[in-house]
């Protein structure tokens, strides 16, 4: 059996105590320096997966490649035996972000060498000025307070650029001195420094991109949709606390209900691993946590999480709008076609988020009344479970910079058929319920605890239900003729959709 410690695999721990080793025999020493990046690489992998290596190798990469470039400009003539390695292995730190898109890494490459040469320009100038005043600390401290005050004031009214301004202040504090003391090779060498250090973000970015072959990968519009999915996932999670709080709460002594749940798998493995949930479940404790701030807590990060999203999708669509016209006009990477308008659709997730949210912070539908219609409400979950990969299907299919291919056609209509027939089984299910209910409010008698005709909350619960609904799908609805799709094969699906859409509101007719 493998072990691990400290979280690494054995056979990493292997290859790292191996490593002394190599040193001992001459005739191993060229495989040493392979093998530090080779044990990172699995551990990374290990830890995180392909996934995880393919975000941070990059940054790795370029940071070596920069130190392998010491060698090759220290015979080079000036400027370029003034590069210095630490300078730019900083600039690669500020520019390389975990996960950062091709638009984002060339916005902060120009305001990076921009503002590197407006500071260069300034520090200068105050040398110059320096000079003139016999190098006067009082003017020093003067000229500081003038360049540093004024970036700080640039920053806060012109946010978009506020990290050209950053850059600007760091390169005058550390050109400044260095130009007093050393002159102008020092101003030549930080230039090429950073010149080069944005060069080797660039080449490494796009090289991995070529290398894994999802040069497309990168581009904002791709983050704006993967974002998009992860919050749509989020709202699936919020709607199981919803339907688990209310199972729990109406739970009787016995936990068999919630074992069925269980077995038939309706309850995600997040939302499962939260509650404890297992075949011992104890309804009394689950009770404890629904009403604990455990709960609130849960929900708060899903909601701290998703508003993390969105604004990452914002910066991503304001990205595009910077850099795509000069991308699609440059022609880089082969872009030749523009990407649809994807701008609405992180407002329309949030949307459906949003009123997930508000139902799991409702307070939950009476347990006499949930007890009613469980068959039913049981029948909603599971046409809300058949959604997930249909709409999985369909937003990793949603079309960037080419045309949607014939057999990506024949899937996505497969799936937008699967999706818009779960949608309507659950709004008819959803129907149902609340007929169900309505016999329920009809049936109580005036003398037990539930008042007679008491709807409202359950007429909350269907009125939210029924309105993710139908927001999934007028989500799909809108964006259908993006695939290409011919018009007769998908109509069926733009008819269903629309009748979902255009649900009659009578259901909730006298609710209260």
């Amino acid at each position: 059996m493998a072990w691990t410690f400290l979280g690494l695999p054995q056979r990493s721990l292997l290859g790292l105590a191996s490593l002394p080793f190599l040193w001992l025999f001459p005739d191993s020493r060229f495989l040493a320096p392979l093998l530090p990046p080779i044990l990172t690489v699995e551990c990374v992998r290990n830890a995180g997966g392909l996934g995880l290596v393919r975000q941070t190798a990059p940054l790795g990469f370029a940071v070596a490649l920069c130190v392998a470039a010491k060698s090759v400009t220290s015979s080079l003539p000036p400027p370029w035996d003034g590069f210095q390695p630490s300078s730019a292995i900083v600039t690669i730190l500020l520019l390389m972000e975990t996960g950062i898109t091709l638009e984002r890494l060339l916005i902060k490459a120009t305001q990076r060498i921009a503002g590197t040469c407006i500071g260069g320009m300034l520090a200068v100038a105050s040398a110059l000025i320096l000079d003139q005043a016999s190098h006067d600390r009082a003017v020093v401290a003067s000229l500081f307070f003038a360049v540093f005050t004024s970036c700080a004031a640039l920053q806060k009214n012109h946010s978009p650029v506020s990290y050209l301004f950053t850059v600007v202040s760091l390169t005058y504090s550390l050109v400044f001195y260095g130009f007093v003391n050393n002159g102008w090779p020092f101003l030549a060498g930080r230039l090429v420094s950073v010149f080069v250090g944005e060069v080797l973000s660039v080449l490494s970015s796009l090289g991995f991109d070529l290398v894994c072959r999802d040069t497309r990968a990168s581009m904002s519009v791709c983050h704006i949709l993967d974002t998009s999915k992860q919050i749509i996932d989020k709202t699936f999670l919020t709607l199981d606390v919803v339907f688990m709080r209310n199972q729990i709460q109406a739970a009787k002594e016995s936990a068999q209900p919630l074992r069925v749940l269980g077995r038939r798998r309706t309850v995600s493995a997040a939302m499962g691993d939260f509650i404890g949930f297992g075949v011992e479940t104890n309804v009394a404790k689950l009770k404890q946590l629904m009403h604990s701030d455990q709960l609130e807590s849960y929900l708060a990060l899903l909601e701290s999480t998703e508003a993390a999203l969105q604004t990452r999708c914002r910066a991503c669509w304001s990205d595009m709008q910077t850099m795509g016209p000069i991308i699609h006009t440059l022609g880089v990477r082969g872009l030749l076609v523009e990407p649809p308008d994807y701008s609405v659709l992180p407002q329309r997730v949030h949307r459906i988020f949003v009123q997930s949210c508000a139902m799991a912070h409702s307070a939950p539908v009476e347990p006499e009344c949930w007890r009613s219609a469980e068959v039913q409400l049981e029948r909603v979950r599971a046409a809300l479970n058949s959604v997930k990969g249909p709409l999985e299907i369909i937003f990793d299919h949603f079309p960037t910079f080419r045309s949607v291919s014939s057999v990506e056609k024949v899937e996505l209509l497969r799936a937008l058929q699967e999706l818009s027939s779960a949608l309507l089984q659950a709004q008819q299910a959803l129907g149902l319920v609340w007929e169900v209910w309505k016999d329920w409010s009809d049936l109580i008698q005036p003398g037990q605890a539930t008042r007679k005709g008491s709807l409202r909350r359950p007429a909350a619960f269907c009125h939210g239900f029924d309105l993710i609904l139908v927001e999934l799908a007028g989500l799909i609805h809108f964006y259908i003729p993006l695939f290409e799709i011919p018009e007769k094969e998908c109509q069926e699906v733009v008819k269903t959709l629309a009748d979902i859409e255009h649900s009659p509101a009578s259901m909730l007719a006298g609710a209260h």
